[in-house]
């Protein structure tokens, strides 16, 4: 039997390497120039590395799907004091039986590559929130034509010390591609997570 956890542990895994150094200087005792810098969620030229995860849901009139658990890894740069891009991998599976059929769908396991324009609000306070697009495009267990997913994002970040921060966003949006009796399917995802600057 296919270990339906693998991929998102393997995920996890990878982005604990990136991230965990980081978050635990972050989380030591400040020096006399980590005082000095501000608590502020962003500025120009500033990139940062995160690691979230939580739920997201697919819905079409023609089908029922069940919730899937998610983990993401992520890269954000910050282009202006309030634009930024972000790039990562999402890694997607479900506690729910699956037959075969389903293996191969929308709500399938999967691993998903992600690309996002963001604009902070607020970026120079100690929390901002931030409006969004996102593309999705899967990379396993495709099972045919499969164009993306496009979503609108919202959420908000909050520095915790001057290199780190805690976010929370929802996102929703359309399967480009339709369903197999030609149906709209929606995606409605979550993520909560944190954030590491350099």
């Amino acid at each position: 039997m296919v270990d339906k956890w693998h991929g998102v542990r393997v995920l996890c895994a990878l982005a604990a390497v990136a991230v965990g150094p980081e978050l635990a200087a972050a989380q030591s005792p400040p020096s006399a120039d980590d005082e000095l810098e501000p608590r502020v969620v962003a500025a120009a030229g500033v990139t940062t590395l995160g690691l979230s995860g939580f739920i997201d849901k697919v819905s079409s009139a023609e089908d029922a799907y069940p919730w899937t658990a998610t983990a993401q890894f992520d890269v954000t740069r910050f282009l202006t004091r309030r634009l930024a891009v972000r790039i990562g991998l999402v890694g997607s599976t479900t506690a729910d039986g699956l037959d075969d059929d389903e293996r191969i769908g929308a709500a399938a396991p999967a691993f998903y590559a992600t690309a996002a324009a963001l604009v902070y609000l607020t970026p120079s306070a100690v929390i901002s929130p931030y409006l969004g697009t996102e593309y999705r495009a899967r990379l396993t267990e495709r099972g045919g034509k499969d164009t993306g997913i496009a979503l609108g994002l919202a959420g908000f970040q909050a520095s915790i010390s001057s290199r780190a921060s805690v976010f929370a966003e929802a996102g929703y949006g359309l399967h480009l591609t339709r369903g197999s009796d030609d149906e709209l399917r929606t995606r409605f995802v979550t993520a909560v997570g944190v954030r590491v600057r350099f």
